[in-house]
This record gives structure tokens, C-alpha cells and sequence, in this order.
């Protein structure tokens, strides 16, 4: 009997409805004998996680593996104008989150830049890829699966890259982790082609049309739904849209929902055969 060698995941993924579609993949995932799974849950993550009975991994739990010893002290300084305990973040995980993507930048552009940008622009300056890519060194995943596109998840996009690691991003909505904010006085732009994933899972056929109008290539592009906005659509499929939905819909920004009959199921069995 041939003994299959494992195939190695790492989800990289922040709380809200991205955690959602993680949770959901889960169970397709152990019914696949040779995957072993890994979590780095940022921000209200880990909770969600935790309400189901999930392993995962935090930004605090690799500080002692991976030499950021004054990361603490750091992000301390950083989250004593920021943490709201309403939010759901623990003080541990705002300090090292804070104080991991402050040494990253630091060591990028020197102390003082660092602090300067960040007076001027916040969290927008972060992108701990140096972090992500020890991470990654210590996990050894063969694939990278992130559901946003910000800070922590850019970083893992560009580290997996830098290394040669395929990368999945399973899109939560309409495409604009990998288009931008939708706004009304400027179009999406696509992002620039070294922060693109190998490939995207989108929510339906007019979300891929969407991206590659924008430049992204169709091949790369599987419409196979998304497990939380299907679960709405079979909650709500008998409901008339609220006269707000219907005045924001319009031809560039549909709202149509349809998911195939198993695309968790499909995303896992497909990516595991290639790799495996």
C-alpha cells in the first residue's frame, strides 16, 4: 500500500465573514487523509475559531519561534491609542500584531522613516512580509490560501511568491481584494502583478467577468461561490430585495449570489490532487 506524503495548508485569514468561509472548509478538509492544516488567525479570528472547536495559531505564538522578542513592548506602545476591547481583539494579539509589522518596517527602511510613515499614514504602511516569510519557513506549507488582501494577508501573498509557494485566494465578496474599493469618483484598478494570487475563487460568473475586464487572467478564475453568502442566499432566496437593494444594484455592481452544489468540496479535492 503506498502511503500518501501530507499536504501541508496554511490559512491566513482575519476575522469577520473571512473566517466564515474557513470554518466551512474545514470539514471537506478532513476528509482528505493526507491534508494537515494550519490557521494563522489574525485579529477577531481566533474567537470565531475557537466557538468551533478549530486549532489555528496567532501572530503571539510565533514570537517566541521566530527571534521577535520586543515585539510585545513594541505593539504595546503602538495599540495604547488604538485598542478598543469592544472589537473583539485581545490586548496580546493588538501588541503583537502592532509591534511584528513595526519591527518589519523598521528593518526595512530604518527607525526613524519608519515612525514617520507611520505618524502620517497608520497601519496602511504595514506589510510584515519578513514575519510571513519565517512563518512560512516554519510551517512549510505547500499552499497559501488567503480571503483579503491587507497588511497580514499581503504580506503572506508576497512571501508565498517570493518563495515559489502557490497561492489560492477565495474571494469574500465581489473581487475587490484583488480591484480595491469600489468608489464613485474613481474605477477599480486591478493590483500590481507580484501581489496577485495564483489563483482566485470567486462568487459567480459576473465577478470573474469583472476581474478580467480588469486585467486578470480567466483561467486563473473559478466561479465556484462562497460558502457564507450562499448560506444567506438559501435564507433569504423567497425575500423581495429591500427598495436599498435594488436602488444600489445596477448594472457594474450586481448582487446575484449562486454557489455550485459543493464548491468547498471542489476547491479542496481539486487543489489536493494537483499538489499532492
Amino acid at each position: 500500500m503506498v502511503k500518501l506524503q501530507p499536504v501541508r495548508l496554511l490559512f491566513v485569514t482575519y476575522g469577520g465573514g473571512h473566517v466564515e468561509i474557513i470554518i466551512r472548509l474545514i470539514p471537506f478538509l478532513k476528509q482528505i487523509a493526507n491534508v494537515q492544516v494550519r490557521i494563522l488567525a489574525l485579529t477577531t479570528a481566533g474567537p470565531r475559531l475557537d466557538r468551533s472547536g478549530i486549532s489555528y495559531r496567532t501572530c503571539s505564538d510565533y514570537l517566541p519561534l521566530l527571534g521577535y522578542d520586543t515585539a510585545m513592548a513594541i505593539g504595546a506602545e503602538l495599540s495604547a491609542d488604538l485598542w478598543d476591547e469592544t472589537t473583539g481583539i485581545s490586548w496580546e494579539e493588538s501588541c503583537a500584531y502592532l509591534g511584528i509589522s513595526m519591527i518589519d518596517l523598521q528593518t526595512e527602511i530604518g527607525e526613524a522613516e519608519a515612525q514617520s510613515r507611520y505618524r502620517k499614514d497608520g497601519r496602511s504602511v504595514f506589510c510584515p512580509k519578513s514575519f510571513l516569510s519565517e512563518v512560512l519557513h516554519k510551517e512549510c506549507p505547500q499552499l497559501v490560501i488567503t480571503t483579503c488582501h491587507v497588511r497580514m494577508e499581503r504580506a503572506a501573498v508576497l512571501a508565498a511568491r517570493h518563495l515559489g509557494i502557490p497561492i489560492v485566494r477565495i474571494e469574500d465578496l465581489f473581487g475587490y481584494s484583488l480591484l480595491g474599493e469600489y468608489s464613485t469618483e474613481s474605477p477599480p484598478r486591478l493590483l500590481p502583478e507580484a501581489e496577485w494570487p495564483d489563483d482566485v475563487i470567486v462568487l459567480n460568473s459576473e465577478v470573474k467577468t469583472r476581474l478580467v475586464e480588469a486585467g486578470f487572467p480567466s483561467e486563473r478564475i473559478h466561479p465556484l461561490g462562497q460558502p457564507v453568502l450562499s448560506e444567506w442566499l438559501n435564507a433569504y432566496v423567497y425575500a423581495s430585495p429591500s427598495a436599498e437593494l435594488e436602488d444600489w444594484r445596477s448594472e457594474g455592481r450586481p448582487y446575484s449570489m449562486w454557489r455550485n452544489d459543493d464548491p468547498s468540496g471542489e476547491f479542496a479535492s481539486n487543489y489536493i490532487r494537483q499538489l499532492g
